[in-house]
């Protein structure tokens, strides 16, 4: 089989950089679209290929050329502006070609590019912050559908069609442990109300920007179902009382969890947080967040304070853990979250989460406005307790 790989002038295959000019949506797409024309073209001049052959030689020309240009674009430790450029045009270029074949707009019997990208970890960041943009720009293909919904929906598909569920439900919501063909295992649960997922993805989302130890999940659809996928921590074990109340990783995520209103981060029996293989401690049933309490149903989520500050370390099973907590160690992991935890990426975490509504509302607002109240704790303006 012929790839571009076989191909010596690589550079000639590169997508032009249109710099920072200002496009409507339209313009942009085309402009996508005008990218992938041309490697088509220099593909089929050269192989004399067609049809879904020359769509496979074309996504693959593609998704080496992104790899190409990120390495470069990082070779010296730090991206030039010129370089950010040339990474965000051909990775656009990969994801609007991911997105015309998942519309079936393409003739093609091979992977999607988009989600092959996705699955290499020198272009997985960039794909995720090249769709977001996308996202907010609401770039549209010709027929009206969304660029970056159908892109996320490939990526999706991709990594998780293959998935076998291997147990019985082990927790308070139908799901099971499940394994792909890469033989990777992942919790998988079905929320009576999909929203629920989409919190607790937006919660472990929250915990990994501030650096805190928690569980990696992914939104998927599985046998038509909307669910929310946990990657399995390795030799997971069971963690005791005074382990918790000794170990850094779960005292250093006392605010986060506040923040959240995760007040059953603990677990009735200690068993929402384990230690991995690696001797740390992770964070792995965050469903109780936000709106939602850990059974399911509705609670409320305050934007205008965080009483969970207190009432976490005077109530059980969370007091049990974080009551010798003092508030300037409180005050100090308030200012973390404030300087890793922008508002951009609160809208963003929300954004991919694919919460609508009132439910989007109240979490967007929710988490906005405690990240406010933290700021003026840590200005004084406010007091705890």
């Amino acid at each position: 089989m012929l790839s571009y790989k076989h191909m010596k002038n690589n550079e000639s295959f590169s997508a032009n950089n249109t710099g920072e000019l200002q496009e409507d949506k339209s313009s942009k797409v085309e402009r996508l679209f005008g990218n992938i024309k041309k490697f088509a073209e220099r593909i089929k001049q050269r192989f004399g290929v067609s049809g879904s052959e020359l769509t496979r030689m074309t996504d693959d020309a593609l998704v080496f050329a992104a790899e190409e240009t990120i390495k470069a674009a990082d070779e010296d430790g730090e991206r030039s502006e010129e370089g950010q450029a040339e990474v965000t045009e051909i990775v656009s270029t990969v994801v609007a070609e991911g997105a015309l074949e998942e519309a079936g707009a393409v003739e093609t019997d091979g992977d999607n590019p988009v989600a092959t990208l996705h699955e290499s970890e020198v272009a997985r960041d960039d794909v995720d912050l090249t769709i977001e943009s996308m996202r907010q720009d609401g770039l549209e293909l010709g027929d009206g559908q969304n660029v970056a919904e159908l892109a996320t929906q490939a990526i999706r598909r991709a990594k998780w069609d293959d998935l076998i569920q291997t147990s019985a439900n082990l927790g308070s919501n139908p799901g099971g442990w499940h394994e792909n063909s890469k033989g990777e295992r992942y919790y998988v649960k079905f929320y009576k109300n999909p929203s629920q997922g989409q919190v607790e993805y937006i919660a472990n989302k929250v915990y990994a920007a501030l650096g805190i130890r928690a569980v990696e999940s992914q939104l998927i659809e599985n046998n038509g179902r909307e669910a929310v996928a946990a990657r399995e921590i390795r030799g997971a074990t069971s963690v005791h009382l005074d382990e918790l109340r000794s170990s850094v990783d779960v005292q250093s995520g006392f605010v986060a969890d506040a923040f959240l209103a995760n007040r059953d981060v603990i677990g009735l029996t200690l068993d929402n947080c384990v230690r991995g293989e690696d001797g740390n401690v992770y964070r792995i049933d965050n469903g109780g967040s936000m709106i939602f309490k850990a059974m399911g149903g509705d609670k409320e989520y305050a934007p205008d304070k965080i009483e969970e500050l207190v009432s976490m370390r005077e109530h059980r099973p969370a007091k049990d853990v974080f009551e010798g907590l003092t508030d300037a160690e409180i005050l100090e992991q308030a200012q973390h979250l404030i300087d890793n935890l922008s508002e951009d990426d609160i809208r963003r975490f929300v954004n991919e989460s694919g919460l609508e509504g009132q439910e989007r509302e109240r979490v967007l607002n929710g988490m906005l406005g405690r990240r406010e109240y933290l700021v003026r704790l840590c200005k004084g303006e406010e007091r705890l307790g």
